[in-house]
């Protein structure tokens, strides 16, 4: 079987507030917005019955890299309390990568969410081989997800 990745779908408290950094600080654009009814048994959240709004957001490429924004709505789920302040087992880090990833930061930076790394310089190995050289941020988007942006820079 040949897997490609095409989607995740995040859990989220605000729709409107995921669309809007995901769209603004990010740059995804929306492929897909619509309300839906949930079986209650493909994906464990909610009972039958229950509606969500699904918005998908796309990135540079029209097939994979997309991400699922899904809000509870009727009933809407209870509050999971405060965000995350670090990773552990269990969660989640996305890698994105920008042609800017100082632009991208500051964008990141005046939408107001947690920041954790500042736009640094560094070198991974790269793999057969070298090294390469990138500019590397992180931050938690408005729910309590981990991303990390970075871009490649010229060897």
């Amino acid at each position: 079987m040949d897997a490609i990745v095409r989607r995740t779908t995040l859990v989220v408290r605000d729709i409107e507030r995921s669309v809007a950094f995901y769209r603004d600080a990010l740059g995804l654009t929306v492929f897909y917005d619509s309300e839906l009814e949930l079986s209650g048994h493909v994906m464990p959240i909610a009972s039958a019955g229950a509606k969500c709004h699904l918005v998908i957001m796309q990135a540079k490429d029209p097939w994979i890299g997309m991400i699922g924004l899904m809000q509870v709505t009727d009933p809407p789920e209870p509050d999971p309390g405060p965000y995350r302040q670090r990773l552990s087992i269990g969660d989640i880090a996305f890698v994105m990568a920008s042609d800017d990833a100082r632009a991208t930061f500051e964008r990141v930076r005046a939408s107001g969410v947690q920041l954790i790394a500042e736009p640094e310089e560094s070198t991974v190995p790269k793999p057969g081989g070298g090294e390469i050289r990138m500019i590397t941020s992180s931050f938690f988007d408005p729910d309590g997800y981990f991303i990390e942006v970075n871009q490649r820079l010229e060897s």
